[in-house]
């Protein structure tokens, strides 16, 4: 008799213990109003990289602090907080290493509605790796776009007030709670816009008596509004024979060198091909501009 009430103590002790001691998880669904802090993180790449391109969507369903947006590791990005998307680059990194800290962006946002999931995704559509700063190089063991890991992070407030000292160890309520929640799609995935790269050319006076001596560099080209990374080339058809023989034009600045030699004084055409890559929320685009190159 008494190894029977010892048996049916020690099942009662084992499912109160379910009870009070839970463990952190992240819940099924959200209620409207609640705040979550949420963590972007690269868990598979390794390598040190110099520069990426990429952005943070999120439904209507959620609305972003603005002043929450931060990049714990990285100094020199570009970035801003609009409607429904964050798009962030940086190309010019002094050797940024993750494998140290997985921690790539923090931000915070609020529901607006119920949710049964996070409709929320941060991805990197372009990644400089440092062994090559001239080109976008992708690792061998990772496909671009590169989606982060989505962690939701329980502040040390909210940990000690869903659970009493009465019910929970002193140890869970000093150490904060991390969820790990699966990056999901939001409910509709935003189509692509027209990318709104704007170009204007200008056309460009070269002395013909300078030409003989030295080569000259111009960049008749502006381009504003691009999304994505902007390339150059140079093309055959609508460009005058001596002049597109004799120029290089360079794939990300857009620098024109002409060589030095000696040329007839007058004006000579160069057609130009301008592409903005486009990235998660804008397509691709390439125009083609026919530029005039006076020599005198």
């Amino acid at each position: 008799m008494k190894k029977r009430i010892s048996v049916i103590l020690s099942v009662l002790i084992a499912v109160s213990s379910v009870v009070i001691f839970p463990v952190f998880a992240a819940e099924k669904g959200y209620e409207k109003g609640r705040t979550v802090k949420l963590e972007f993180r690269i868990d598979e790449i390794t390598q040190p990289f110099t520069g990426f391109e990429g952005s943070l969507t999120f439904s209507d369903k959620l609305t972003i602090n603005k002043e929450s947006v931060t990049f714990p590791h990285i100094a020199g990005i570009n970035y801003s907080v609009g409607e429904g998307n964050v798009p962030f680059n940086a190309t010019s990194l002094s050797n940024f290493d993750i494998s140290s800290d997985k921690v790539f962006m923090k931000a915070e946002f609020t529901f607006n509605e119920e949710s049964e999931s996070l409709p929320v995704k941060c991805v990197l559509d372009d990644i400089y790796i440092i062994e090559n700063k001239k080109d976008f190089v992708v690792p061998d063991n990772i496909e671009l776009p590169y989606t982060l890991s989505v962690y939701e992070v329980e502040s040390e407030q909210a940990s000690t007030s869903e659970f009493t000292s009465e019910t929970q160890p002193t140890t869970a309520a000093t150490e904060p709670a991390t969820a790990h929640i699966e990056p999901t799609e939001p409910n509709v995935k935003p189509e692509k816009k027209n990318n709104p790269i704007k170009l204007k050319a200008k056309t460009k006076t070269v002395k013909a008596k300078k030409l003989i001596k030295k080569s000259k560099i111009i960049k008749p080209v502006t381009v504003k509004n691009a999304k994505g990374k902007v390339t150059y080339k140079k093309l055959k058809k609508g460009s005058t024979a001596k002049l597109f023989k004799n120029v290089t034009v360079g794939r990300t600045s857009g620098k024109i060198k002409i060589k030095k030699g000696v040329y007839k004084k007058k004006t000579y055409k160069l057609s130009l091909s301008v592409t903005a890559k486009g990235n998660s929320l804008y397509k691709p685009k390439t125009q083609t501009l026919k530029l005039k190159i006076r020599i005198k």
